[in-house]
């Protein structure tokens, strides 16, 4: 949803105080999800189009997860985010001020996201999380990078079906 303009988001910097950009490291995750480093370093090549440098620093998964939860990760990261539940409740664990992995705090959207979590309407609900997305849009509190597809292998002495999301449940595989 937001356009690439290099030129465009050297205002802000300006604005901000940082005429001639900025430089900081930027840990990420090394192997823990498809290409995350290769991901890490095309994040980085893009901000210094803008003037950041941002130096990538593969981590292994418990020190860079052990950082997250410290918050010391710096301005960006990388975190993989998903939900086998297909319910927008996924947010309360993504986005409320006292969430371990979360470096985002915005009372207003905390406060949407609880009482959608806690309303029984359907219709009300979606309105509640409709309102805490738009605001987590406005504020640029994340940017998708990827959706890595799920792969599985299949063979006709197994009896499986994958779920769409996921989750994998392998209660109903068996031996054919």
């Amino acid at each position: 949803p937001y356009p690439s303009d290099p030129a465009k988001a050297k205002h802000p910097l300006a604005e901000a105080g940082f005429p001639n950009g900025f430089s900081f490291t930027m840990p990420t995750s090394n192997g823990r999800y498809m290409e995350d480093r290769a991901v890490s370093e095309a994040i980085a090549a893009y901000l210094g189009k803008v003037g950041i440098k941002a130096t990538v620093q593969p981590t292994e998964w418990g020190v860079y997860l052990k950082m997250l939860a410290e918050k010391r990760t710096g301005p960006v990261f990388i975190i993989g985010w998903g939900s086998g539940l297909f319910d927008a409740d996924v947010l309360v664990d993504e986005f409320g001020c006292k969430v371990t992995y979360s470096t985002y705090c915005n009372e207003q959207v905390e406060d949407l996201i609880l009482k959608a979590r806690g309303e029984a309407n359907a219709e009300a609900r979606v309105k509640l999380y409709n309102r805490a997305q738009e605001i987590l849009l406005e504020d640029a509190a994340f940017a998708g990078a990827y959706q890595p597809a799920a792969l599985f292998g299949i063979s006709k002495k197994v009896g499986w079906k994958p779920t769409i999301g996921e989750l994998i449940f392998l209660w109903n595989a068996g031996v054919r």
